[in-house]
C-alpha cells in the first residue's frame, strides 16, 4: 500500500483512483469525486478494501510464477 500512496502522490491523484477502471464503468458521464472515499459507507469501504486487495494479490500471483515453457 505505500508504494500504491507513492504512485498517487506523483500522479496527483486519490489513491483508489488507481484502481478505478474508467473503460468498464456502466455510466462514464458521472465523474468520481475526490471526496469519493469519504463518502463511503463502512460496508462500501470494506468492499472496496476486499477488491483492492484481490486486484492486488492476482497481480502479485501473476508476477510471481515462474515462466512456463
Amino acid at each position: 500500500m505505500e508504494m500504491v500512496e507513492k504512485i498517487a502522490k506523483a500522479l496527483d491523484i486519490e489513491p483508489f483512483k488507481l484502481f478505478v477502471d474508467d473503460d468498464n464503468r456502466v455510466n462514464k458521464d458521472i465523474q468520481i469525486p475526490d471526496n469519493y472515499l469519504e463518502a463511503l459507507t463502512t460496508v462500501e469501504r470494506q468492499d472496496l478494501t476486499k477488491r483492492i486487495l484481490t486486484i492486488i494479490t492476482n497481480d502479485l500471483e501473476q508476477i510471481l510464477q515462474p515462466e512456463s515453457k
